[in-house]
């Protein structure tokens, strides 16, 4: 929620995590899901070794907005591998 306190394991606060919202509207979600089921199929199926700094968890995100039609943000803060391309092949 924002404005409010994440809590790690020692019970002192973090700050919030950045958020950035890439897609507001009431249109259907169905081809956008199918995208992304497609999508994260594929990155399974590649069996991609984990990096902090290159294939991680930013990197799917980035290229799974691709991959679903929805234009990329810049990002408020440094993201490691927000700009790397995962080794999948996904039609679109």
């Amino acid at each position: 929620m924002r404005g409010t306190l994440e809590w790690g394991p020692d019970s002192q606060p973090k700050p919030t995590a950045a958020t950035v919202t890439v897609l507001s509207n009431d249109q259907p979600a169905a081809s956008k899901n199918r995208a992304l089921r497609e999508f994260s199929t594929a990155v399974d199926n590649a069996n991609i070794a984990y990096n902090p700094f290159t294939s991680n968890s930013n990197a799917f995100a980035f290229q799974a907005l691709e991959a679903t039609g929805i234009a990329r943000s810049a990002q408020p803060v440094w993201a490691p591998g927000w700009d790397y391309r995962l080794p999948v092949d996904v039609a679109r």
